[in-house]
């Protein structure tokens, strides 16, 4: 741009904006956001346009600057859908490719039929989401619309006659209304364990359990359960549960889990105080920030330890302790109250 420009002592003197060429009447202001005197070169703020050709058009006070007319092209577009088919039941979590995606989950909405796919993830040439069924479905393929600033409809660029659609088939997989709960001492993580029919052997990656909007770790899939490590949760039970597989939701449906029995002590730190009262640090597992009350017990004595308590995240709280001797051999453990 450089042989464009006189030099240039006030940026003000100077406009720039895009203009339609295929519809003329299509004008947007762009921000001059700096200029080079010495390079000749001016750096202009785009702020995107709808799919389409565009010249740029800039001007000072005596009028539209002479040298060749700048011209710029936008396009957005979906060029792959994986998976293509998935539960009829919802729940699929979606990878679609493209260009020029936006940079925040709302910048590109999706929708697979009738239904959103609500985004999860979003780069500049990825969006990963999960279709939420708004209404039953049934078994027919739908198209996948992906918008780019919630308007325009990008293009797509699947070819081969395959277009942009995604198949929704019957699931495969059946889940039973129980989760159980047990203390895996090898790793100091409470194990949550699904069961239910053909679930997809060894695929870790897939199979997935939420508990109150947090994923929990996959450890093991058979065809007839799967088993989690309990990471995150607010309380010592939920009835927000979802559970999927590569292909979805399954048939059938959890709804409670509670592991408060299964809840324990991991560490105390530091581990020697005073006996006239310490702050110490608790680590544990099965408890939440939604715990009403948590406590150290001394179990000889069955005396509550903690004068106050305060939960700081899942497993983890601060405790004032009482004053009271304890020896090194007593056991301590962790007892919960209700979420």
């Amino acid at each position: 741009m450089g042989a464009l420009f006189p030099t240039v002592t006030d940026l003000s003197q100077y406009t720039a904006e895009v203009i339609g060429v295929t519809d003329p009447t299509y004008r947007r202001v762009i921000n001059i956001f700096s200029y080079d005197d010495a390079a000749k070169t001016m750096t202009l703020k785009f702020n995107g346009a709808p799919s389409g050709d565009y010249l740029i058009d800039i001007r000072n006070d005596d009028g539209s600057i002479s040298g060749k007319r700048l011209a710029i092209t936008t396009v957005i577009g979906l060029n792959s859908i994986s998976p293509v088919t998935g539960s009829v039941l919802g729940g699929t979590l979606l990878t679609l490719t493209g260009a020029y995606f936006g940079r925040v989950a709302t910048d590109n909405p999706v929708k697979v039929g009738d239904h959103y796919c609500i985004v999860e993830s979003v780069m500049d040439t990825e969006i990963k989401c999960r279709i939420t069924l708004s209404q039953p479905q049934v078994i027919a393929s739908a198209e996948v619309i992906v918008f780019a600033k919630a308007s325009e409809e990008m293009a797509c660029y699947i070819g081969g006659g395959v277009g942009c659609v995604f198949d929704f088939v019957a699931s495969t997989t059946t889940v039973d209304d129980s989760v159980t709960a047990s203390f895996d001492a090898a790793s100091n993580n409470i194990q949550l364990t699904v069961t239910g029919t053909g679930f997809p052997v060894g695929d870790l990656d897939g199979t997935e359990l939420w508990i109150d909007g947090e994923k929990q770790e996959t450890v093991d899939v058979t065809a007839t359960s799967a088993t989690f490590n309990l990471v995150n949760a607010k309380g010592t039970s939920s009835q927000n549960i979802q559970f999927y597989t590569a292909e979805g939701s399954p048939a059938g449906s959890i709804s409670s889990a509670n592991w408060a029995s299964e809840a324990g002590l991991i560490s105390i730190s530091p581990s020697v105080g005073s006996s006239g009262g310490s702050i110490v640090e608790v680590t544990g597992v099965g408890f939440g920030t939604d715990v009403t009350d948590v406590n150290l017990i001394h179990v000889p004595s069955g005396q509550a330890l903690c004068d106050s308590v305060e939960v700081t995240g899942y497993g983890k709280f601060t405790c004032e302790t009482i004053a009271l001797a304890i020896s090194s051999s007593d056991e301590i453990k962790i007892e919960s109250g209700k979420a």
